[in-house]
């Protein structure tokens, strides 16, 4: 069976729009109908200038409130041993964890298994380790560059100015958020201050452990 995903995009040179068709070729021999568009909605496509990038997700751990830290300056140590857990294995899938400098500085260590890109307006970080790529710019910048390199699958760990710059740049296309059942100590959001609203729509709700920590896996919606 052969589908068709079609994406409109404006050129930056002419201002004309442009038509790009990817081809899918899905075998449905042993497959119900209903399968092929599960295996559709896996592959979820975001447009980001003239740039096809397959997937960047938002992963991070709040509390009931959605607050990710006490301070700008605290570690994410507090969160459970499942999620952890999940974040290894979700980050670990993807290959590519990219954060700002003082998520990087906070961590403390290079992700193993995992590109590690760090965000920061800073040419050079002072540390005795360093990522695979120190990188500034825009969001849309950055995907593209990491487009470049090859990569096609990536998770933004941090912090709140990042998060909220990928945000509003509409450089993300999932939502990872594991919520502990605690109320932190604290005042930092997951996001700054947004001025426009963002539609999503629920892909899953994992619960981690008897506690009641969950994951709830959101798309974000154009």
């Amino acid at each position: 069976m052969e589908c068709h995903l079609v994406f409109y995009m404006f050129s930056k040179s002419t201002g004309k729009r442009l038509q790009m068709c990817v081809k899918m070729y899905v075998n449905v021999c042993d497959r119900m109908q209903s399968d092929l568009q599960s295996v559709l909605t896996k592959r979820t496509y975001r447009m980001i200038g003239e740039v096809i990038f397959l997937r960047v997700r938002l992963v991070v751990v709040t509390d009931i409130r959605g607050i990710i830290a006490r301070n700008e300056n605290d570690p994410v140590n507090w969160s459970s041993a499942e999620d952890k857990r999940f974040f290894k294995q979700i980050t670990t899938e993807s290959g590519l964890v990219l954060m700002g400098r003082r998520t990087y500085e906070s961590i403390g260590r290079n992700l193993s298994g995992r590109i590690n890109v760090v965000m920061s307006r800073q040419k050079e970080i002072n540390l005795p380790y360093r990522p695979n790529y120190l990188v500034s710019g825009t969001p849309q910048e950055i995907v593209s560059f990491l487009r470049d390199k090859g990569y096609t699958d990536m998770c933004v760990i941090g912090g709140q100015s990042v998060f909220t710059e990928f945000l509003k740049a509409g450089s993300l296309t999932d939502l990872y958020i594991t919520i502990e059942p605690m109320i932190m100590a604290g005042n930092l959001n997951l996001f700054g201050e947004m001025s426009n609203d963002l539609h999503l729509k629920l892909e899953r709700v994992l619960k981690l452990n008897d506690v009641g920590t969950i994951n709830v896996h959101y798309r974000i919606l154009q």
